[in-house]
């Protein structure tokens, strides 16, 4: 008897190495890889596939460019640090021969708790014929002061706006704002100087403001402060 019990401890642990294992919700890795889902609203789908964040946005899904509490997905973060993503942005698709037209707008963002903030990623302008693309800055920073532009250096008519890299550094009051083709070169775009508190949340957001479902799709995402990677 005493002989065949090794026989018998093989197999369960032959078992016990290959059992698969489990697989991460998706939940909690939306969380790990890019934040927490804050103040979601109907009209705006936050999606995992593979690695990659999906925002889907229907149409007219924003109001206005000022709204306080857009869906966002965030993370807090203490003092300096620098955000990262690669960015694609697509504009809603053709409707016969006259395509939706508006303005969608998505990319990184920096929230305060009393609802100040920044935010910096690619624009698509919507037009019949074509699509206008560039960069797109929003300083919602003071009560009194409702900023934002565009830039063109690099506008194009296209329908898709891919792959594009963007980052946002604090170093104490002041942050810069820079965009690249590779991740590699970056072109400065802006440098605010800003009075926030330590403590913010960094993440993503969009804004749809033309009649037809438009999507980003974001990659690539890193939060790293002086001591090191955060995420």
């Amino acid at each position: 008897m005493r002989r065949l019990l090794p026989l018998l401890v093989l197999p369960l642990l032959a078992t016990a190495v290959a059992a698969p294992v489990p697989k991460e919700k998706t939940a909690l890795k939306m969380k790990r890889l890019y934040g927490e889902l804050a103040d979601a609203k109907k009209g705006y789908d936050f999606t995992l596939d593979g690695d990659k964040l999906v925002l889907t946005m229907g149409a007219n899904a924003s109001e206005t460019l000022v709204e306080k509490n857009p869906p966002r997905i965030e993370q807090e973060v203490k003092g300096d640090f620098e955000v990262r993503v690669v960015m694609s942005l697509a504009p809603p698709p053709a409707k016969g021969e006259k395509e939706a037209v508006g303005f969608v707008t998505a990319g990184l963002c920096v929230w305060a708790d009393d609802g100040r903030c920044l935010s910096f990623g690619p624009a698509i302008e919507a037009k019949p014929g074509g699509a206008v693309c560039g960069n797109f800055h929003r300083d919602l920073t003071s009560p009194r002061q409702k900023e934002w532009g565009l830039s063109f250096d690099r506008d194009v008519l296209r329908r898709e706006f891919t792959g594009h890299h963007y980052r946002i550094a604090r170093s104490g009051k002041n942050f810069t704002l820079d965009d690249s083709d590779d991740g590699t070169k970056w072109q400065p775009a802006l440098i605010y100087k800003l009075a926030l508190p330590d403590n913010v949340r960094v993440g993503l957001v969009g804004f749809n403001l033309t009649d037809g479902e438009c999507r980003a799709t974001f990659s690539d995402f890193s939060l790293t402060t002086p001591k090191g990677e955060k995420k």
